[in-house]
């Protein structure tokens, strides 16, 4: 099968490396995968282009998914090469290519697969939010063949708030390529904590994600502020920053630096910027914390954290993760409280080394026998390019 998949916003951040498994896992079942993305991120921004060429994929870069309405140009572009390539199925990613290939699918004929991998969320006024979701309702009932969702959360979301049909949407869980984490030696691990001056007697602690609203790190520093630390030190490790272009993502970085700055966390935290090197990081760290605000699934990056044997402390903001007993796992905080983040925070706290160990070994174990990517993208590929 010829299938095109469109990646609107092709950094290297979750939906995108989920949408670079899916791409992979395409190609090995012996389909021909093109890939359609957005304009690459500014120079020293990780992209999913560099990734899918790296495996010998088929991508081309376009511009338009940025525009907030369909962007004509692009779908007639899109159309025609549908047509020349002679193309089979269409897999969306995200929300911003997602608004394009509702429209490929209608011009085309082709079915469309819609991986819905993030809450459906909506800004401006009360208005023009209720015209947003209507519209989305209606091009997903009229030209979306399948949903593929990331958690049931997000199915129930679609088939309870949206309408659609449950016959069209199925969970697929996110998985995790278990091969990338192999046991670094001590040396390794040493050196990468002492990078971040972390030192000897201190925990490092490891947080992931774009410095955004979505992700909440406002709410993990607030909750390490107040936290009681049963003896221990610790150092905070932020990767990421805040996207290119957006105020209020370049408001919310300040005011992390604000709160960064006051007298219970002063030179306990350290923003890194984006790296390369997450697994080598994860194997490094004794903690992974994460305080999002609102997801589509359990984060990529807490599964990683998991996949690395590390304890996690992460909201519920969607769901929990099957399989998930907290307290064996990770610990589980509600969304948005600080008080009840901090409680999980101390909790982990009270931990001796031995019984971090321990957790952190149960939670890989969850990891490898039941989200494996090599099982999880099977599941996804059969379900996307499925005849009925």
């Amino acid at each position: 099968m010829v299938i095109l998949m469109a990646i609107g916003t092709p950094d290297f951040t979750g939906a995108s490396r989920m949408a670079w498994v899916i791409a992979r896992g395409m190609k090995s079942a012996g389909h021909r995968v093109i890939v359609v993305t957005g304009r690459r991120p500014p120079d020293g921004h990780a992209s999913v282009i560099d990734a899918l060429r790296a495996e010998g994929i088929e991508t081309i870069e376009e511009s338009g998914f940025e525009r907030r309405v369909p962007d004509r140009g692009l779908i007639d572009r899109l159309s025609k090469l549908v047509q020349r390539e002679g193309v089979q199925r269409l897999i969306s990613e995200t929300q911003q290519d997602l608004k394009v290939l509702v429209f490929v699918a209608k011009k085309t004929g082709i079915r469309l697969v819609y991986h819905a991998q993030n809450r459906v969320l909506f800004s401006n006024n009360w208005l023009i939010q209720i015209i947003k979701r209507y519209l989305y309702k209606q091009l997903l009932k009229k030209h979306v063949f399948k949903v593929i969702c990331i958690s049931d959360y997000l199915r129930l979301q679609h088939v309870q708030e949206y309408r659609i049909p449950e016959s069209m949407v199925i969970t697929v869980n996110n998985g995790i390529d278990v091969s990338r984490f192999q046991p670094i030696d001590q040396t390794m691990r040493e050196s990468i904590r002492s990078s971040f001056g972390v030192l000897t007697n201190q925990l490092m602690f490891l947080n992931v994600g774009r410095l955004t609203f979505q992700k909440g790190q406002d709410l993990l520093l607030r909750s390490l502020a107040n936290a009681n630390l049963n003896g221990k030190n610790y150092k905070l490790v932020l990767i990421g920053a805040k996207s290119v272009g957006l105020a209020e993502d370049a408001e919310y970085e300040e005011k992390l630096h604000r709160l960064a700055d006051a007298p219970e966390l002063k030179g306990k935290c350290i923003f890194a910027g984006w790296r390369d090197d997450i697994p080598s990081l994860l194997l490094s760290a004794d903690a992974y914390l994460h305080s999002a605000n609102f997801e589509g699934g359990v984060p990529l990056a807490v599964l990683e954290g998991m996949t690395a044997g590390l304890p996690t402390v992460s909201t519920d903001c969607a769901g929990m993760l099957g399989g998930f007993v907290p307290g064996l796992h990770g610990y589980v905080g509600k969304t948005g409280d600080v008080a009840s983040f901090q409680s999980e925070i101390e909790k982990l706290l009270a931990l001796s080394e031995q019984q971090r160990l321990s957790m952190g070994h149960e939670a890989a174990k969850l990891i490898r026998e039941r989200f494996d990517s090599n099982v999880t993208t099977r599941r996804f590929v059969e379900a996307a390019t499925e005849s009925v």
